[in-house]
């Protein structure tokens, strides 16, 4: 076992995510993906690629990272990470709000802590309306009419706002996760 300083102490190679390799001879051997803090940070600077870029309407085009695609950069990038859920979730307006806590073991500096907030609306029953009168007859009558509340959308809900708080948390990271898919030109900095 090949042992490597860490945090003034030696500890296994094996820590630092590997990379597979295929030498000349055709044998494999598996490398660090990084050796030093500023490699890894370099990794990390860089934009997403394009392919894992997804795109979504909101009012306006908004630019993403899928979840799935940033949970693999995790575990590429880090040796060890968790998301810890802060609290219980509330119901804020007709949303319901999730915070998390996304920690990762950085090779060069130990537990690193990223916390991010998601919402996602309530769904409610669609509002019916009388063909002839244009009266409203069923359904919900406002956004926090929760009598209406649609059953069915209730468990799907809290699993939302709980992945647009894991996505917001690891967006600050850096630039491969996302944080500045949405930005100006002009607001990017240190390009």
């Amino acid at each position: 076992m090949e042992l490597k300083e860490y945090r003034g102490q030696v500890v296994p190679y094996e820590l630092f995510p590997q990379r597979k390799i295929t030498n000349e001879d055709g044998s494999v051997e598996m490398i660090a993906k990084y050796n030093t803090n500023e490699e890894l940070k370099s990794l990390i600077a860089h934009p997403p690629k394009p392919e894992w870029i997804k795109e979504k309407s909101f009012g306006q085009k908004i630019k993403y990272v899928p979840i799935r695609v940033g949970e693999s950069l995790l575990r590429e990038l880090f040796p060890a990470h968790q998301v810890i859920q802060q609290g219980e979730p509330k119901i804020l307006g007709n949303s319901i709000v999730v915070s998390v806590e996304v920690k990762v073991l950085h090779p060069f500096f130990g537990w690193m802590s990223y916390c991010g907030v998601g919402a996602a609306p309530i769904q409610l029953e669609k509002p019916l309306y009388d063909k002839v009168t244009k009266e409203q007859i069923g359904g919900a009558r406002s956004a926090i009419d929760f009598e209406r509340i649609n059953a069915t959308g209730l468990h799907k809900v809290t699993p939302a706002a709980m992945g647009f708080a894991f996505s917001n948390a690891i967006k600050k990271i850096g630039r491969i996760f996302g944080s500045e898919l949405n930005n100006s030109k002009d607001e990017v900095y240190g390009q």
